[in-house]
């Protein structure tokens, strides 16, 4: 049997997409205003495009709270503990960049301190004693796990370059990069890594579906924004082809799965 959602469960969730609703639009239609509304300055726009598109994924996390299912809303979890501990440790490896004078700096780092201990403490309290549901329908392709594991082995190796070794990165990534503009932008794609480790493992649509919401949504919208942005593209040109390509790729994937998973 399924486990309804706790009340704490829902205000995580709740906070997390409404981040999303917050962020994602202002960073993706300004990203070349952040000096004015944001934690701080981000001079090249391609960033901000790939957070505000990035952030649209927590609305994901508002369309789990009304199924009232753990075994729905779970898929999200580990994604968003990966992300909100590793903003708080680029925060704290770059605090001089950041504009304290701006509220919304100091909104920024008291939103990834309280966010990966909640959410932390949340996964562990639903996840204690339960037990996932069966279900027989709308079972997921067979090529669907070995797909999923395959993204998250490449996002975790990509996001791990960027947050790690973000001076050797920087010179293979599609756009400019900083040290701290480059493990924000790790700390998303090894965010998508534990997204797609979880769709992995889930066998119907009935407990992927938000999963896969979100790998659209997102990747749509970041091929959108490079499409807008095309011109502001400075790295190389197989880096940003193979960037291209794999949002396309990610897109069609998650969107073909869904559909014939929804015929069975």
């Amino acid at each position: 049997m399924d486990k309804p959602l706790s009340s704490f469960a829902k205000v995580v969730l709740l906070g997390a997409g409404g981040l999303a609703v917050i962020a994602g639009p202002i960073l993706y239609l300004l990203p070349n205003d952040t000096g004015t509304y944001f934690a701080w300055t981000i001079q090249h726009p391609l960033t901000p495009v790939y957070m505000g598109a990035s952030y649209f994924a927590g609305i994901g996390n508002l369309l789990a709270i009304r199924p009232n299912r753990w075994s729905l809303a779970r898929v999200q979890m580990p994604a968003i503990i990966v992300f909100s501990f590793l903003m708080l440790v680029a925060t704290l490896l770059h605090i001089p960049i950041f504009n304290w004078s701006h509220p919304i700096a100091w909104a920024w780092l008291a939103v990834y301190v309280v966010s990966p201990v909640a959410a932390g403490i949340l996964f562990l309290q639903m996840e204690r004693n339960f037990p996932p549901p069966q279900f027989e329908s709308k079972r997921l392709l067979a090529s669907f796990s070995p797909v999923m594991w395959t993204f998250a082995i490449v996002y975790g190796a990509i996001g791990l370059g960027l947050f790690l070794l973000p001076g050797q990165m920087a010179a293979l990534w599609p756009w400019s990069l900083t040290p701290l503009t480059s493990r924000v932008i790790g700390g998303w794609w090894l965010s998508g890594a534990a997204l797609q480790v979880m769709l992995a493992k889930q066998e119907t649509l009935h407990t992927a579906r938000v999963g896969l919401f979100a790998n659209v949504l997102v990747a749509s919208l970041l091929l959108v924004g490079a499409l807008i942005h095309w011109g502001d593209f400075d790295g190389p040109q197989i880096s940003i082809w193979l960037y291209v390509l794999s949002n396309l790729f990610l897109v069609g994937f998650s969107a073909y799965s869904w559909i014939q998973s929804a015929k069975r």
